[in-house]
């Protein structure tokens, strides 16, 4: 019976020892598998982060190429409103020259109508040089006129493009 025994002893403790190993190594490998579920919890975490910072970094160029177009916008609109003003005081001075030569040549009609001035042919001439004048002046006061409209236009639509590129940085900026 001794040798039985120890037989059976012999035989259980082989029996044990390899599950001893068993459990040992399930224990190591579902360590290893949470931790490997860890690091790719981790690295998912880190590539939301830096889809986010890439995504942040996007709009922010996107807000910077804005900011420049606003101000280039700008600063054309303000050439433009300068050339405008320069344009509206042009056709004030032809105006000017106008109500002048109008002035002129109620004169001239005035003085023909007394008989002040013996020199009708010299005068009608010269009206008629006055009406000439007048013609040509109305003529470019009327392109002074197109050229403006054509211009505010212009200026409008620009603060069209301006205006929806500030609501863009606005509502990005959150402003």
């Amino acid at each position: 019976m001794g040798r039985l025994t120890l037989f059976v002893v012999a035989l259980l403790w082989c029996v044990q020892v390899p599950a001893v190993v068993q459990a040992a190594t399930d224990e190591e490998l579902a360590h290893e598998i949470r931790q490997l579920a860890e690091a790719v919890r981790q690295l998912g975490e880190s590539l939301q982060a830096q889809q986010e910072s890439l995504s942040e970094q996007l709009m922010l160029q996107k807000l910077n190429v804005a900011i420049n177009y606003l101000n280039f916008r700008s600063r054309r609109i303000e050439v433009l409103e300068r050339d405008l003003q320069g344009i509206k005081s042009q056709k004030q001075r032809f105006e000017d020259v106008l109500l002048q030569l109008e002035q002129k040549d109620e004169l001239l009609e005035a003085e023909a109508r007394t008989g002040i001035d013996r020199r009708t042919s010299d005068m009608r001439q010269s009206r008629e040089e006055l009406a000439l004048q007048r013609s040509m002046l109305k003529q470019r006061v009327e392109r002074i006129e197109s050229e403006i409209i054509e211009m505010e236009t212009r200026i409008y639509a620009l603060q069209g493009q301006i205006d929806s590129v500030e609501s863009f940085v606005e509502k990005y900026l959150k402003i």
